[in-house]
């Protein structure tokens, strides 16, 4: 028998005795339904480095056939999912098994060859940091128009106006927001005070509740590396003056300041400002289970996220590694009852986080496959989108293209 999990990426895993296929929608369970199955035991088993076993799950296009991922599930004590006796399964620490081949699905749509994923990613992400490329193109007769147009997918605008004209339009559509000003890698006292006054001013001109405003910070645009303690007072001073109910999401920035990061939230959380926090997990860092416990220590938001930078040392690769280590994670916020949501538009960790622990909250950048977010919606599942604005977006944009290589 083999069950098939429908959805955007269908699943179907192998159990017991070969033969048909019972169907069933991750939709269909994170609501609480199902369509009727015995299930058996899984046939596969493989050992884990932690001692759970694994049973082989298979990604494939519905209308093609094409298998295009193969995902080991963790064996262990039977569990029940929407009515479904899982005898032998769980869905725990899911991986990628060792024959995984991502093939390009839709042009583009869902990954890319993984040796062309590090060239690209590498040459995009270090173009993304050059003020001389961003100075060259808008130097050349129209090329601040032609960027623009290109960037204005993943921007909300290049002023306050406009970003929170787009954060209206986000929230009619059902969706909370958490609003950015650009800015980062600040080494100016005198700037970090005025990006803190912009901020204090965009927490006052955020639309009133019921509206799910909240606000989204890098703590370099505080220029906490130069002066840690006036980035913590920014920063608590932006948290203070939002209402009950609203936070202000901390940023991942590259490891190399992940310490004075997390360090400035949880010495601001422990001002009385917890519930008015969030700070951003990397999943590709080797680091970042000991950080989720400090910040569930904390009482902060969690936002989980694979992790785009490029490090040196001290993370995980980009492609199955991550992708392990991130459902790792979800499992360990859960199992803490941690207040968490994970952003990310990998469609098969999303499918799989909420088959195996309910409709996790779901947050996605402005301007990538927003019908994703719609759907979610519609069924239940709390979404909210980054939208970040300001005239520094050119440099952002570029990220954001080298992220869809196989982000």
């Amino acid at each position: 028998m083999a069950l098939v999990v429908g959805g955007r990426w269908p699943v179907r895993i192998g159990l017991g005795s070969e033969g048909g296929e019972d169907r069933f929608s991750a939709v269909d369970l994170i609501q609480q339904r199902h369509l009727g199955s015995q299930v058996g035991q899984c046939r596969l088993g493989v050992a884990d480095p932690v001692g759970s076993q694994l049973c082989e799950l298979q990604l494939f296009d519905a209308g093609f056939g094409i298998r295009a991922k193969r995902v080991p599930l963790i064996l262990g004590g039977g569990f029940q999912l929407a009515g479904v006796e899982f005898g032998g399964l769980r869905p725990g620490s899911c991986g990628l098994g060792p024959r995984t081949q991502l093939k390009d699905y839709a042009r583009g749509c869902f990954g890319w060859q993984a040796a062309r994923v590090r060239v690209d990613r590498v040459i995009l992400f270090r173009l993304a940091t050059s003020e001389r490329l961003e100075r060259s193109t808008k130097a050349l007769p129209g090329g601040a128009a032609a960027a623009w147009r290109a960037a204005s997918r993943y921007v909300a605008g290049r002023t306050r106006e406009e970003g929170l004209r787009a954060a209206a339009e986000v929230l009619e559509r059902g969706h909370g927001v958490s609003v950015d000003l650009f800015g980062e890698h600040v080494h100016d006292v005198a700037q970090s005070a005025q990006a803190g006054a912009d901020y204090l001013a965009l927490a006052s001109a955020l639309p009133p509740a019921p509206a799910d405003a909240w606000l989204s910070v890098d703590l370099s645009h505080l220029a906490v590396q130069l002066d840690p303690a006036g980035a913590a007072q920014s920063l608590a001073a932006v948290a203070a003056a939002l209402p009950p109910g609203r936070r202000i999401q901390v940023g991942a920035e590259e490891a190399e300041v992940t310490d004075v990061v997390l360090g400035c939230v949880t010495e601001v959380a422990s001002r009385g400002l917890a519930d008015r926090l969030g700070a951003t997990v990397q999943a590709n860092l080797l680091r970042s289970p000991g950080d989720v416990d400090k910040l569930i220590a904390a009482g902060v938001h969690i936002r989980l996220v694979k992790g785009a930078y490029l490090e040196r040392a001290g993370a995980l690769a980009f492609g199955e590694p991550t992708d392990v280590a991130f459902l790792r994670l979800a499992h360990q916020l859960a199992a803490a009852g941690a207040t968490w949501s994970m952003a990310t538009h990998d469609g098969r960790l999303r499918e799989a986080v909420h088959l195996a622990l309910g409709p996790v909250p779901v947050e996605q950048l402005h301007g990538v496959r927003p019908e994703i977010l719609d759907d979610l919606r519609a069924l239940g599942v709390p979404t909210r989108v980054y939208l970040p604005y300001g005239p520094d977006w050119f440099r952002y944009w570029l990220r954001r293209v080298a992220e869809s290589r196989g982000a």
